[in-house]
């Protein structure tokens, strides 16, 4: 008798259950809403429980908040709670020790108010009811290849807004990408393509219409591979390489910025060659030889190399003019870069002087000088400047241009 007693008053003992006063709805996601859940014992009647209790939802414990209550006052807690995930739900409440879970009857959430734009990128997925709102890395892409990615009009918690038609507009982090200017998101998404160029980390923009309060958004951050080896480009004195570039035509030249500075007859100056892909970034080959031609006589050095990353050459011409072409190779002719044009000007490399042996005081005296470059040709409309170096006079033109035989009369 007594061990039965005894047995009794330990079932009587137990936590059994907890049981929610029915939550009437619907709610709307990220709205508070206040909860009473109630300990019982295995007969129905209240338990004296007075520990914590964890909610969670029937789809996860990171839709509800707070994720940890109490402690409970006499077997009995009230409080007010948030839902972040519109959905049909069952709230749960698990006791400290984890063997205790009772579910709540199901309460539906809607959405909220439209509240931001979210990108999501292939590789990642939609995680609705949570802050972040995406889930998973994004997968690397490679320049000029297409991929879609989708945009979703979103409550505060992520949750896509359902009913409506909205208009949206993009930029990028490349300069050179390829984006439609806008779109539209129905139903709460939309998918839209892009082709990035400029190899590296990037991003895309997000923006609503004009005078919407949704938040614009900004993607993950996602690698862009370079492409395989495609072309050659040959960069020149005051150019810059410009990976990405979308220019096509030669004359814009496409693969880098500036414009070439102008050379000087006979005197070296150094050019780099780069191996690109097709959207000119820069890559690495193996085994290709390349070598530099021109339809000007000019020499290089050296006369052809082995390139992995770059190959830099020294280039002379040895005429001057406008428009001398200089463009690099590989030496089995499979790949060229495009021709590039130079202004080779001609500079003075020596003086003839004719002048008179004496002057008299106060004689006027003339002193010719002829200019020439470095193929002892004239130089014409270039700058003689005259001074008097020792003993006592003035010079009448301090300084000339050299006419179209390269003299200046002084």
């Amino acid at each position: 008798m007594a061990l039965s007693a005894a047995l009794g008053l330990l079932i009587f003992a137990q936590l059994h259950r907890f049981e929610f006063v029915p939550i009437t709805g619907p709610h709307y996601a990220g709205d508070s809403f206040e909860i009473t859940i109630i300990a019982r014992d295995p007969y129905g009647g209240i338990f004296n429980y007075n520990r914590p209790a964890f909610l969670s939802t029937n789809k996860g414990a990171i839709y509800i908040h707070p994720n940890v209550i109490g402690p409970f006052r006499n077997g009995v807690w009230t409080g007010t709670v948030m839902v972040t995930l519109a959905d049909s739900l069952e709230i749960r409440c698990t006791d400290d020790s984890g063997r205790v879970t009772s579910s709540s009857n199901v309460v539906q959430f809607f959405t909220g108010l439209p509240a931001r734009l979210l990108t999501v990128l292939p590789g990642q997925q939609l995680s609705p009811g949570t802050i972040a709102g995406r889930l998973g890395q994004p997968d690397n892409q490679t320049a000029g290849d297409s991929f879609n990615f989708t945009v979703y009009l979103t409550d505060a918690w992520c949750n896509p807004i359902p009913f409506r038609t909205d208009s949206v507009y993009f930029a990028a982090s490349d300069n050179f990408a390829q984006l439609p200017t806008g779109g539209e998101i129905n139903n709460g998404q939309g998918s839209f393509a892009a082709a990035f160029r400029q190899a590296g980390f990037q991003r895309i923009f997000v923006f609503p219409a004009q005078f919407q309060p949704f938040k614009p958004d900004t993607s993950e951050q996602f690698i862009l591979n370079p492409g395989p080896f495609s072309q050659l480009i040959l960069i020149l004195p005051g150019e810059s390489h410009l990976p990405g570039d979308t220019a096509t035509a030669v004359w814009l030249t496409p693969g880098k910025a500036g414009t070439p500075l102008p050379q000087y007859l006979r005197e070296p100056f150094s050019v780099t060659v780069y191996p690109c892909d097709r959207c000119w970034n820069r890559v690495t080959v193996s085994g290709l030889r390349v070598r530099l031609n021109s339809d000007f006589p000019v020499e290089f050095s050296p006369a052809d190399t082995e390139m992995v990353d770059s190959v830099s050459f020294a280039v002379q011409f040895l005429r001057s003019g406008s428009n001398q072409n200089l463009w690099a190779s590989d030496v089995d002719g499979q790949y060229r870069s495009y021709p590039n044009l130079l202004e080779v000007k001609s500079r003075g490399r020596s003086l003839l002087i004719n002048a008179p042996d004496t002057v008299r005081a106060g004689e006027t005296a003339y002193i010719r000088v002829t200019v020439r470059d470095a193929n002892d040709e004239p130089v014409v409309a270039t700058v003689c400047r005259f001074v008097v170096s020792r003993g006592s006079g003035d010079m009448l033109d301090e300084a000339l241009l050299t006419d179209t035989l390269g003299n200046a009369v002084a």
